[in-house]
């Protein structure tokens, strides 16, 4: 996900990030499969964000939306896992500032229970929200 301030409109700004099927999403395109389904499985991918714009991002909030929430987990680091799913959720995840021109890391997690049924169309949706300093 890349911020580019030029084009948003001043204050407090929503965003949201559609993770899904699509061919070439370096995310997405990675059904639960019914050999998954029959057996379980857990995946991990990362997604970097980059503010490519010149002034800092204040108050970054990342949540899961709670359509999607089932089986989906998000962190900063790899080993600790939450389920936000609202923005003011107690476990919501908080970057206090991301430079001009910095980036980092958010981890996100998809469990397929054991016996669960194939699913050839997974989306997860990851909301956001910032403040331009």
């Amino acid at each position: 996900m890349r911020v580019r301030t030029a084009f948003l409109s001043g204050g407090l700004v929503l965003g949201d990030v559609l993770i899904g099927n699509v061919f070439g999403n370096a995310i997405g395109h990675d059904d639960v499969t019914s050999a998954e389904a029959s057996a379980g499985a857990v995946e991990t991918y990362t997604c970097t964000l980059s503010n490519d714009s010149a002034v800092a991002l204040l108050d970054i909030r990342i949540w899961i939306d709670a359509e999607f929430l089932a089986g989906t987990e998000i962190g900063l680091d790899g080993a600790a896992w939450f389920a936000p799913d609202e923005e003011f959720d107690a476990d919501t995840l908080i970057i206090a500032s991301l430079a001009a021109g910095a980036t980092t890391t958010l981890h996100l997690r998809r469990t397929t229970a054991a016996g669960a049924v194939s699913d050839t169309d997974v989306m997860r949706m990851i909301q956001f929200s910032w403040d331009g300093a």
